[in-house]
Order: structure tokens, then C-alpha cells, then sequence
């Protein structure tokens, strides 16, 4: 039989550290349930990484406090709140924060960032907030169980228990009160617009009749920030005590992802710029090799592909000769449905895609590149084929045989005889002067200006390169720019008629594009369409139009933002891979001798803001490939030295890659194209979170008679663990 444990005085304060990590690169202020204490916490401080370092927050009138009174009204919840806020912001300083409430403690962080702490909650100190088991403000409370049925999870026979009723009933019911009166004051403040810019973690039980999943979304008023990650776990309310490995286990796993999205585990040990060359690659014997041609019967091209790939031969598709811009969407929907049906046949083997050397060829090329990091087994390879004499007859045939025994390479370019793969090479550069951009006379066109990119952008043409704002023509398919920077913000749709006149004053004059336009809609290539397809792919393919009006205006040089997804293969991204190496092939072939000169960059992941920055999803794929993000500032700093080549004429366009990778922990490591990168281990690790051991449950022998709390408990914790006492489970008795 367990017996009480009474817990020992504690200093009175409401601020409790069980484990102090000096090496902490963030503070997670931990609010409990109603009814709880700061020892909840007490397993999360012993268990967290040393990067996090757990601060609990102490209620009135708990382990310590008994001669305290809390707070029964609301200017007593006022001076409670300002008393807290004092005590967090000592202990806080400048460094970074997150704040993680359970239940009662979502409402108390809540109030106090919409309250004494709103200067934090406007800023981007804090890097997370974790709301557990509550329901979002506003939600009409005649919708709500009664509360003191829901929260009490206590049931009959022991809310009857006389040291139940005496020790945690009233505190428990005070703290409910305390809920009530804050969250009656937040409800109307939420709806009025966003109280922090913070990522969002939200928690929720399946059964949980107080806060239904369905209604997870709704927190997404409470941040600024788009993302917005939510864990469902099994159980009603009292998952709040039974998930508490759980809960704690992804809230590190969350806080670890946010850390890396803003930069904070950034390496910084290699520069970042690097651009992609190509090499002449020799041939070697190849195997047997069967050209199908593509045409409308897509189900005899599909018979004779398999019937080619099950003799062991190699399949060669052509589209030389019939590929251009006019037929890219058809073709794309033809080797969609060709490609997603072999797939799904089961069909193993080898394809070989012959495409011209141009953006159309880009663009259809690049719908494939990422089949392999998304688990195919049939593996596609590419052949860019730029001289016209060799896409028909025994020429074509001639060069698609030694591009087959070219095996090790999935991407390469035939010209003038001879077979070139692509290399990823690292360039050391200097910097951008500040200001340069500024001493060229014209204007600079800044496409997809309302993106956390295009902010970025424009903030870096007005401020490090002194670019008056009303030189700055900000387009987006909305308008929208920031209206503080006060340069000219257009709206104006990005599809492939692109009219610069109706963004440009008669005779003005074009010093610079960039060409950041947009549209992100990840899945796997065997869930893609045509029509989402095109949708990611239209404002890609409006850099043509923009490079074919620009000649006019006498801009010199264009810089499309690209990203690595075309360039190594990003699972979940055939369709942005697609867009994107569309304009890598405009940068690579279409501009070389009419100019101006295009500059395709591969990003990689930028900090805090960016499409990937928005994406749950996207940020997870990033991070498992072994990217660090980009600040901005080191991000422009490598956009500056490519800017740099581009004024200074020492390169006539052509791919870049700005992205910050540990090759020797990345999904890419073996492949040909990073070989001259040299992988080496980074000079700092992310710091892993370890996960809690599951105990098995200890069970009662048979006809023993069990303690009326440890009764209590059955019912409220999961896994009654026999060595965790009143204290440690949050329920305290002073």
C-alpha cells in the first residue's frame, strides 16, 4: 500500500530549476494544470537536453507557500501576473525563450504575453510556445462540460476521500476560477489579431471532450507565425498527466526543430556560395538499349517499356525534336501519367530521358529528379542533348548508347561529341561593397515581394546597399509591400504574360531583377497532377517573359532565387524541382549570347523566414538532410558576392548554389555531383533530446486493498509508477 508523501518545505518562489544547463541556448518556461506545481516538471528538467534549460513555474499557495493566499479576483490576478512577469524577465534576459502551458498554464502564459510580457510576445525572443489540453479562447462555454466534472478526473468514491476533499479539491477549484476570469479577458484580446509571432505546438487528446481536435486550427489566430504543428494523443483530459514522456519528447523535438529553423545551430565553418559547373565524364560499355517513342497510345509505350525493362535492357524516351514551351504542359501530363503508372506496375530498371538542352527540357527533366530520394526503384536518369543534329535518326541513337554507359551519372549534357556531368565546386568570394548597388543608375524589379524573402530582399537593397525605395518596384500577384519601406508596390499577376511596361515609368531604366515569384504545393510525385503542376510551375516560368522584356529597359543582368530541390532532389517536390529547373535551364542555355546575364541560385533553407521557413514538413525534410538554414544575413551576404560577378562581367550568368550542408550526414553524400566538396564532419553537432524510458506497469496483488488517492491516481495516470510520489505527479497536499 502506498502511503501520502507530504512534501518538504521549499523556498518560497516562483521560479523552480531542478537542473541548471549553463549551455542552454534556451529557456522553456513550463506553466502547470490546475491543481498542479512546479514538480510536474521536476522529470522534464532531469530528462532535457543541454541546449534547453527547464525553468517550472510555481503557483501560489503550493509546496512551500502554505501561508499565501492566490489570487481571488481580478486585481489580484493582475498583481500575480506582474509579480510573475518580473520574476521571468530577470531570469530571461536577452536570451531566447519558449513558454509550454498545460491546461490552466496555456491560459496563464497567454495572459501574460498579451499582458506584461507583450514587449517579449511583439519580439523574436521567443522561439516556441506549446499550449497543452486547452481549448482556444472564445469558444462558447455552454459548448464546455461542466468543469468541475472535466478537470476534477477524480470519480465518485474518491471525490467522497476526506484527504482529497481537504488538500486538492479547493486548490484545485481555485485554480479553475483563476482560468476563468483570464481566459473570459483573452477571448475578446485574440480576436482582435495575433498576440505573439511564435511557432505554434498544440497537444489535444482524442477523446478529450473539453478541446476537440477539430478545433486545433483555431489557435492559428494566436501567432503571426505560419507554422503550426499538432500532436493528438489517445485519451481524454487526463492525457495532460498520462502522454507526459510523450508530450514532453516531441515539445523537445518541436523547440529543436524551431532553434535550427532560426539559425541558432548554424555552423558557420565553410562558406556557403558555391556554383555548379560542368566536367567531361568518359564513356565505358553500357547495356542493351531500347528507344520507345513517346506518342498518344501512352499504353503501348508503357507495354514496351516494361516488356524492354524485363529483359534487362535499359529504355530510352526521346522528346527531341517535339519538346518546346508551347507543348511543355502536354508532354509533362504524358510523362507524369507514364512514369506514376510504370511506378506503380512495379517496374524495375533503368529510363533514360532524352530532352533538348533548353527550358522546356529543364522543366521536364526536372519533374523527375526526385524519384530516387523518394524510395524508387525504377531509376530515371537525364540526358540534355544541345546540338540539333544529334535528336533524330542513328545520331540520336549513337549518343543515346553512350549515355547509357555513363551508369554512375543520372544528369548529363551531350555537346559536340562529348558528355559532361554537372559538379558542385565551392567559390571564395568577396564580399559586395555596401552601397554598390546603389551607384548603378535604373531600377531594380523585385518579384514576389510580399514573401519573407522579398522583405528580406528589399530590406537588404535599402539598408546595406543604400537603394532609395523609390527605385524599388515590388511585385506580387496581391500587392501588399511593406508600406514603412515606401518603395513602389505593384500588384500584378505572374503568369507568362508578364508586362514590365505596366510596372515601369516611360524611359526608366532596368539596373537589376530578381526574381523571387513563388508557389509551393510539396507531395509525392506517384499524388501529383497535371494541375498542381502547372500552378507551381507558372510564376517559375514567368523569369522567359521577364528575360525577353528586359532587353528593352537595358537590364544587364537577372537573378532567379532557385532552390536545391532541383539541383539534388528533394523528396515531396517534383513539382517546385520541376519550376525551378525550368529557370536553371534559362541560366544554363537560352541567354548565353542575347543576354542579359542570368544568375540561378539554389538555396538552401533560410532562417526564420522563406517558404521552407512555413512548412512543418518542408523544415522536417531539411533538417533530416543535414541543412543548417541560412540566416539572412549571411544569405545576402552570399547574394551580394554573386552580384558582385555579375557586375563586374566575370560571369555571364549561369547556377549558383548558396546553402550551408553537412555532405557527410546528407541523403546526397554518394552522389557524383558534391564529390569535389570533400564531406567532413561538422565543427558542432545539434544536441539530441533524450527520450524517457517506458516502465511497466507495476500491478496490485490480488485482493489487496489499494489507498483511496492511489485509486484516484489509477484512473488519472496511465502507468502508476510506484516511485513517483503526490509531489512529482503535480498534485501537492501543503
Amino acid at each position: 500500500m502506498n502511503s501520502i508523501v507530504v512534501p518538504e518545505a521549499a523556498t518560497a518562489q516562483s521560479l523552480i530549476r531542478t537542473t541548471t544547463k549553463p549551455a542552454a541556448k534556451v529557456k522553456l518556461y513550463c506553466f502547470p494544470f490546475a491543481g498542479g506545481s512546479a514538480a510536474t516538471f521536476k522529470h522534464w528538467s532531469k530528462n532535457s537536453p543541454n541546449w534547453l534549460d527547464i525553468v517550472a513555474i510555481e503557483y501560489p499557495r503550493r509546496s512551500g507557500k502554505s501561508g499565501e493566499v492566490g489570487p481571488q479576483d481580478h486585481s489580484a490576478d493582475s498583481t500575480f501576473l506582474q509579480e510573475l512577469s518580473v520574476a521571468i524577465r530577470d531570469d530571461a534576459g536577452n536570451g531566447r525563450i519558449a513558454f509550454c502551458g498545460v491546461s490552466l498554464g496555456v491560459t496563464v502564459a497567454i495572459a501574460l504575453l498579451n499582458g506584461p510580457l507583450r514587449d517579449l510576445a511583439d519580439s523574436r525572443q521567443i522561439a516556441g510556445l506549446i499550449l497543452v489540453g486547452r481549448s482556444p479562447f472564445g469558444v462558447d462555454e455552454s459548448e464546455k462540460p461542466e468543469k468541475s466534472n472535466e478537470f476534477l478526473l477524480a470519480p465518485p468514491d474518491m471525490q467522497l476521500d476526506p484527504l482529497w476533499r481537504e488538500q486538492v479539491l479547493p486548490l484545485l477549484k481555485e485554480d479553475l476560477a483563476l482560468d476563468d476570469r483570464l481566459s473570459r479577458s483573452l477571448a475578446s484580446d485574440i480576436s482582435k489579431g495575433p498576440i505573439v509571432s511564435a511557432p505554434l505546438q498544440i497537444h489535444c487528446g482524442d477523446a478529450d471532450s473539453s478541446f476537440s481536435s477539430n478545433k486545433i486550427i483555431e489557435w492559428a489566430a494566436l501567432s503571426s507565425h505560419a507554422l503550426l504543428d499538432a500532436q493528438i494523443h489517445e485519451g481524454d483530459h487526463s492525457f495532460i498527466i498520462q502522454a507526459e514522456r510523450e508530450i514532453f519528447e516531441r515539445t523537445v523535438a518541436f523547440l529543436d526543430l524551431a532553434l535550427w529553423s532560426i539559425g541558432l545551430t548554424q555552423r558557420g565553418a565553410t562558406d556557403t556560395v558555391h556554383q555548379v559547373l560542368t566536367t567531361a565524364v568518359p564513356k565505358s560499355r553500357g547495356k542493351a538499349l531500347v528507344v520507345v517513342q513517346p506518342d498518344d497510345n501512352l499504353n503501348r509505350c508503357i507495354t514496351e517499356t516494361k516488356r524492354a525493362l524485363d529483359s534487362d535492357a535499359a529504355v530510352a524516351i526521346s522528346f527531341c525534336g517535339i519538346l518546346n514551351l508551347l507543348s511543355l504542359d502536354q508532354h509533362m501530363a504524358w510523362l507524369m501519367e507514364y512514369l506514376q503508372r510504370l511506378i506503380a506496375s512495379g517496374a524495375l530498371g533503368e529510363v533514360l530521358l532524352a530532352l533538348p538542352a533548353n527550358a522546356a527540357g529543364g522543366g521536364l527533366g526536372g519533374l523527375s529528379s526526385t524519384l530516387a530520394q523518394e524510395g524508387s526503384e525504377l531509376k530515371i536518369r537525364r540526358l540534355f542533348i544541345s546540338d540539333e543534329y544529334l535528336w533524330e535518326g542513328e545520331a540520336l541513337n549513337r549518343t543515346l548508347q553512350d549515355a547509357i554507359s555513363i551508369p554512375e551519372e543520372n544528369e548529363l549534357i551531350a555537346r559536340n561529341g562529348c558528355y559532361f556531368a554537372r559538379r558542385l565546386t565551392q567559390l571564395d568570394l568577396p564580399n559586395l561593397a555596401r552601397g554598390t548597388l546603389c551607384q548603378v543608375p535604373g531600377t531594380y524589379v523585385v518579384t514576389g515581394a510580399t514573401g519573407g524573402l522579398g522583405s528580406a530582399v528589399i530590406g537588404w537593397l535599402t539598408e546595406e546597399q543604400g537603394v532609395p525605395p523609390d527605385r524599388i518596384v515590388a511585385v506580387s500577384r496581391r500587392g501588399g509591400a511593406d508600406q514603412t519601406s515606401k518603395v513602389r508596390d505593384v500588384p500584378l499577376g505572374l503568369d507568362r504574360h508578364l508586362n514590365l511596361r505596366a510596372v515601369l515609368r516611360t524611359g526608366e531604366r532596368l539596373a537589376g531583377i530578381f526574381h523571387l515569384a513563388a508557389t509551393l504545393d510539396d507531395g509525392l510525385f506517384m499524388h501529383q497532377t497535371p494541375e498542381r503542376v502547372h500552378a507551381v510551375m507558372a510564376p517559375k516560368r514567368a523569369l522567359s517573359d521577364l528575360i525577353s522584356m528586359s532587353r528593352e529597359f537595358g537590364t544587364p543582368w537577372v537573378v532567379a532565387f532557385s532552390s536545391i530541390s532541383s539541383l539534388l532532389g528533394t523528396p515531396g517536390q517534383s513539382s517546385y524541382a520541376a519550376a525551378n529547373a525550368y529557370m536553371d535551364a534559362v541560366a544554363s542555355w537560352e541567354t548565353l549570347v542575347s543576354g542579359p546575364a542570368v544568375a540561378s541560385i539554389h538555396w538552401g533553407s533560410w532562417a526564420d523566414v522563406g517558404m521552407s521557413a512555413r512548412s512543418l514538413k518542408a523544415l522536417q525534410t531539411a533538417r533530416s538532410s543535414g541543412e543548417y538554414p541560412l540566416v539572412p544575413e549571411r544569405a545576402l551576404q552570399g547574394l551580394g558576392k554573386i552580384i558582385g560577378l555579375l557586375l563586374a562581367g566575370e560571369a555571364n550568368g549561369g547556377r549558383f548554389a548558396i546553402c550551408d550542408i553537412d555532405w557527410s550526414h546528407s541523403p546526397w553524400r554518394n552522389l557524383p555531383i558534391v564529390s569535389a566538396l570533400s564531406p567532413k564532419m561538422p565543427t558542432t553537432l545539434t544536441a539530441t533530446y533524450a527520450k524517457a524510458e517506458a516502465r511497466a506497469a507495476p500491478t496490485i496483488p490480488e485482493g489487496g486493498t489499494a489507498h483511496p488517492v492511489r485509486t484516484f491516481l489509477d484512473a488519472y495516470v496511465h502507468r502508476w509508477d510506484e516511485t513517483r510520489n503526490l509531489q512529482a505527479l503535480g498534485l501537492d497536499l501543503a
